[in-house]
């Protein structure tokens, strides 16, 4: 496996990981303030998300597709 750029210089990461529906998007929106927000996670008892979703901090709020993410070398999501 040869280290790209973005896992050189890419900043930690928290990977939260489980079964639909226990409680992870809850989580994140308790962690980082998000309840009521603009920017909180959609959370429900049915299963409401089957991709990932990654939170950067940033000066703005922006969406960028998965698929956009893993293609770009210089950031540590190209291995998804």
């Amino acid at each position: 496996h040869e280290v790209t750029d973005g896992e050189i210089t890419s900043k930690p990461m928290v990977l939260f990981l489980g079964p639909w529906s226990v409680g992870k998007s809850s989580m994140i929106n308790y962690l980082l303030g998000l309840h009521g927000t603009q920017q909180e996670l959609y959370t429900g008892a049915e299963p409401t998300t089957s991709e990932y979703t990654v939170i950067m901090h940033g000066d703005k709020l922006r969406t960028i597709e998965g698929i956009v993410m893993a293609a770009d070398s210089s950031r540590s999501f190209s291995p998804l």
